[in-house]
């Protein structure tokens, strides 16, 4: 019976996978984006999905790393905490595109008559 009982936490890690992948795509689109207009509120959201990947990808090396060259050391729990600051940075990064992305919307637009 044990054999065919499923792993734990199956669903947490296929909705971190998916998480990844989702940002994974959204980042390339924002570079892709970027790339055709340069300015700073798609800059700013570049950015942002940067502040996301890097550490997912970081973090995802780490364990990788972790569980097969130092399984039983615990020192390098730390890196733990880069999702949160990601997190928080993302926010700001998006927060910052949409404050340029209005204020480009009410430099452009035409004055009423």
């Amino acid at each position: 019976m044990i054999a065919v009982a499923p792993p734990p936490h199956f669903l947490r890690g296929t909705l971190l996978d998916v998480r990844v992948a989702l940002e994974l795509i959204a980042l390339v689109f924002a570079i892709r984006v970027y790339r055709i207009k340069p300015t700073p509120p798609f800059r700013f959201m570049l950015w942002a999905f940067l502040c996301l990947v890097i550490p997912q990808l970081g973090l995802f090396v780490f364990t990788i790393i972790h569980g097969y060259v130092f399984p039983r050391s615990s020192r390098f729990l730390w890196i733990y905490y880069a999702d949160p600051f990601s997190l928080i940075l993302f926010f700001v990064f998006v927060i910052l595109s949409l404050r340029l992305f209005l204020r480009e919307r009410v430099v452009s637009a035409t004055p009423r008559v």
